[in-house]
């Protein structure tokens, strides 16, 4: 499973690549919504992990472009700054929410049962 980490703080990022490094997924990373779509439009992510509030474009902007390029990537938003009521007004704009700071091992639970059902469906 090929997985993208969007977030605007690079801490966090090498922290996520440090968590998973010794899983047997492909992580990637990209420090804004600008530099994901372009990854993202490469080509071959199954998921997509991403922050909220980014300066250059926030998280629900991505996930609506990321949807319309390839709507069978799992989206999820990371975040502990944005409002989950958002997830309510756009049912279809992620599939998960986790709050920031994540636990590794629940994003490891997370993920697996992700790729499960990705595996099944």
């Amino acid at each position: 499973m090929k997985i993208l980490f969007v977030d605007d703080e690079r801490f966090i990022i090498s922290a996520i690549e440090r968590n998973l490094r010794d899983s047997h997924w492909q992580i990637d990373s990209a420090l804004s919504g600008p530099e994901a779509l372009i990854k993202i439009e490469q080509g071959g992510y199954d998921v997509i992990v991403t922050d909220m509030a980014m300066p250059a474009m926030k998280g629900d902007r991505l996930l609506q472009e990321v949807r319309q390029i390839d709507p069978g990537i799992t989206r999820i938003i990371l975040s502990g700054h944005a409002d989950q009521s958002l997830s309510l007004d756009d049912a279809n704009l992620a599939h998960r929410w986790l709050d920031k700071p994540c636990d590794p091992v629940y994003l490891v639970e997370v993920l697996t049962e992700i790729e499960n059902e990705r595996r099944l469906a």
